[in-house]
């Protein structure tokens, strides 16, 4: 009974929460909203993934290549690019570089498909703990697609596009294929597109060859490649590649004694190519006038150009060595190029005006271009000095003063000018008052001789005397034998000033107008860089004529006399310093030296008989260099150098007088025609003293012809031997009459009957009348001696010993 009175206990029912009706309801609103949110984020999507479908992959490795540009002897020099790029193979690439670059860039590239999730969360959380962006998350498919199509808006959007476009990228290609248009496309700063023109520029070296450190240091600058280039920031460029360095190593793809090896090595460059040049420049500018502006955009070609490699760059280095040391003189007083590349450094504003300067050195035959130096610093300036730039001309010009009126025929080398103080106000140069300067003789010591040749005022730029000619031919005279020589004289009215150099010129024209002088009065029609253009398949594009055409511009005689007379000034004129001072090895070569007024323009032209080769020195904005600022300080030493590496590499040959000229001894201390007494002594070395010719020959055109005798030599001394056998002074006294003014008179005949071999009476001679043999009237000849030309002052090898003659004894006489 009692049992059947116990309570019974509660049957319980497990209700799970997700039977319930509230829960039911919840998901389907959870799930529909989801499927409300999956249709709206694909709508959202449709269109950036319409987007990406539309780029088409046939353009995906469309790559404007650089074009190769080679020296003369088939050496590459640089290349011209809007993006400078080559293709390589993947192949052609060390694998640690393809780890450096996956590691650093994209470690998961061999296992997603385009898109690394994983990643982008990793970036993500480091990035929230970070609070600011440390990590990116792009993949190198996604960086190849951004690439390739210009895909550079920073937004969420173009994130969307970069990823579908990513996806589609990683199903057409293989991941070989991807890497390698990666690899070629990418930029690495300092104007290197493409692994191959990053391993050629900063190491001067094929990919293949690549070390483990160089190719960490080159994939360090794909993040920022401006900002962490070695070239200008190798310690920023240091630590990114050890940080590429560290990445291989938490990847495994280094031991740790490596990676401690790799990272302890300095930064070591050896470029092949750094920067632009005003060579490039200039070809570049060839290139687009022979293949149009749209061919030579798309690169890959060959150019083959004049440049000698050695040359240019002996150009160059001459160049930036003799400036910087005329900026370090006492007298300079201007900032100097290194002044301002400090200030450039610092970032401080301001326009450059250091002392620039330019070189320029051509074929004489063909105008090929050999060396082109447009300014010192590409970087700093982009302005060619020495093709664009157009400076007063200085007195360099009065060479071609001279040559005009050579050519007119009524004056030549021998003509007489007046060498006396001018009036200012006939040139207007400086002022309109007063005596005008000699600056032209190259030194702060100057004098004036009275009447001097034509050849003594060029050679030594006599500017007194140069007005009074160019006054005598006339201004259209001198205009019109100048623009034959293709200097640009714009039809404007001229004055005095221009036979001094007051004229703007440039560069290019003094030196084609110069070939004139060693071409026998011919120039070339142009100056030309490019030889031949090939394209990528080794095409010919463009082939520069084998011989390009001239243009006479004066006679031979002309310009054989000019040129006579420049040799002169290298020799003993404003010009000698080449010689006495610089160590100019070319002895065949010619040259003058031009100062513009006030000293803001240096210049020196000059050649051989295969080159010529001019040097500007000034400012861009004109200024004094510095007081006594002369061209044979300042550029002379460079076109010395020049031409000395010129010349050790091709000897030329000589620079021949035509057969119609006549050739005429001078002497060169009266400056008139030359007896056989012309000599002076000159001391030598161990005290001794030789006899030397003062003559030199000039020559003469057809129906030329020089008056007078020379009237310094005018009396043959004894040639006097002391004991030791040295030569005694020798005595050139002029005659008593000669300091009067007054004119000799020549004997025109013997004024002693019969044969005179013992000269009993002194009659001047010229030289060239002198005759070995005389022929007497009974029919017997006898030797003429001519005049010893130079006496050895005691050198054994040139001493003709003669026993002395027995002694006469006058007592047996009788």
């Amino acid at each position: 009974m009692g049992k059947a009175n116990k309570k019974r206990k509660p049957q319980v029912y497990k209700n799970h929460f997700y039977t319930r009706p509230w829960f039911l309801w919840t998901l389907l609103c959870g799930v529909t909203v989801g499927l409300l949110v999956l249709i709206g984020l694909l709508l959202f999507l449709k269109p950036y993934k319409e987007r990406a479908e539309e780029f088409d992959f046939a353009s995906i490795n469309d790559l404007e290549v650089a074009s190769s540009v080679y020296d003369n002897a088939g050496r590459e020099i640089g290349r011209i690019y809007t993006m400078n790029r080559r293709i390589v193979r993947l192949t052609d690439l060390p694998m640690h570089f393809i780890q450096a670059i996956t590691a650093a860039e994209d470690s998961r590239f061999f296992e997603h498909e385009g898109v690394d999730y994983i990643g982008i969360m990793r970036a993500a959380i480091l990035n929230a703990l970070a609070g600011r962006t440390t990590q990116g998350a792009s993949t190198i498919t996604q960086q190849l697609a951004r690439n390739a199509y210009d895909l550079m808006e920073r937004s969420l959007k173009r994130k969307i596009v970069e990823a579908f476009l990513a996806r589609r990228i990683e199903k057409e290609f293989t991941k070989s294929e991807i890497l390698e248009m990666y690899l070629n496309r990418i930029y690495f700063g300092s104007g290197f597109y493409g692994v191959y023109a990053a391993a050629q520029g900063y190491f001067g070296k094929e990919p293949r060859d690549l070390t483990i450190d160089e190719s960490a240091l080159l994939v360090g600058l794909v993040k920022s490649p401006e900002n962490l280039t070695p070239l200008r920031h190798p310690e920023r460029a240091k630590n990114s590649r050890n940080n590429v360095l560290l990445r291989m190593k938490t990847e495994k793809m280094l031991h740790e004694s490596d990676y401690l090896q790799f990272k302890a090595r300095p930064v070591v460059l050896n470029p092949k190519v750094l920067k632009d040049s005003y060579v490039l420049q200039r070809v570049r500018a060839q290139v687009i006038q022979q293949v149009g502006f749209d061919k030579a955009m798309e690169g890959g070609f060959r150019i083959y150009t004049t440049i000698d490699q050695e040359l240019q760059q002996r150009a160059q280095e001459a160049l930036q060595e003799q400036l910087t040391k005329v900026e370090n003189r006492e007298e300079y007083g201007h900032e100097t190029y290194a002044e301002f590349q400090e200030r450039r450094d610092r970032g401080e504003a301001g326009r450059q005006n250091y002392l620039q300067g330019a070189a320029l050195v051509i074929d004489n035959r063909s105008g090929r271009v050999r060396a082109l130096v447009g300014g010192r610093d590409y970087e700093d300036s982009e302005f060619n000095r020495a093709l664009q730039a157009r400076r007063p001309a200085g007195t360099g010009f009065t060479t071609f003063v001279y040559g005009a009126a050579f050519e007119q025929g009524d004056h030549h080398p021998a003509s007489l000018v007046l060498d006396e103080p001018i009036d200012a106000r006939r040139v207007m140069v400086g002022g309109i008052t007063g005596i005008l300067g000699e600056w032209g003789v190259e030194s702060n010591v100057n004098y004036h001789a009275g009447e001097i040749t034509a050849r003594q005022a060029l050679l030594f730029s006599k500017i007194g005397s140069t007005v009074r000619l160019g006054e005598e031919i006339g201004l259209t005279r001198v205009l019109d034998f100048v623009r034959r020589f293709g200097i640009a004289m714009p039809a404007e009215r001229y004055f005095n000033k221009l036979f001094v150099g007051q004229e703007p010129i440039s560069l290019k024209e003094y030196c084609r107008a110069f070939t004139a002088f060693p071409n026998g009065g011919v120039i070339p029609e142009e100056l030309t860089l490019v030889d031949r253009i090939e394209d990528a398949e080794g095409r010919l594009v463009y082939q520069l004529p084998p011989t390009p055409p001239l243009q006479r511009v004066t006679d031979e005689e002309t310009a054989f006399q000019v040129h006579h007379s420049l040799r002169a000034a290298l020799e003993e004129g404003t010009g000698s310093q080449a010689y006495l001072r610089y160590g100019l090895e070319d002895e065949t070569a010619a040259g003058k030296t031009s100062t513009a007024y006030n000293f803001t323009d240096n210049w020196f032209i000059g050649y051989n008989a295969d080159l010529t080769c001019g040097v500007w020195a000034g400012f861009d904005f004109p200024r004094g260099i510095y007081p006594g600022a002369f061209s044979n300080e300042t550029v002379l030493p460079i076109w010395t150098a020049i031409m000395n590496e010129a010349y050790r590499r091709q000897p030329p040959g000589e620079i021949l007088p035509p057969g119609t000229l006549t050739p005429a001894e001078m002497c060169r201390i009266s400056g008139r025609p030359a007896t056989d007494y012309c000599y002076e002594v000159i001391d030598a070395e161990g005290g001794q003293r030789i006899m030397n010719r003062t003559t030199y020959t000039e020559y003469l055109k057809p129906g030329q012809a020089v008056t007078g005798r020379c009237h310094v030599h005018t009396r043959e001394s004894d040639l006097l031997f002391d004991r030791e056998g040295s030569l005694a002074p020798w005595i050139a006294t002029p005659l008593p009459y000669a300091a009067t003014g007054a004119t000799s008179v020549i004997p025109q005949a013997p004024v002693v009957e019969g044969i005179d071999p013992y000269a009993a009476v002194v009659v001047p001679v010229l030289a060239e009348a002198i005759q070995d043999d005389v022929t007497a009237s009974d029919g017997t000849t006898v030797r003429k001696a001519s005049v010893v030309r130079r006496a050895t002052g005691g050198r054994d090898d040139y001493r003709v010993s003669l026993s002395p003659p027995e002694p006469l004894n006058f007592l047996e006489s009788f």
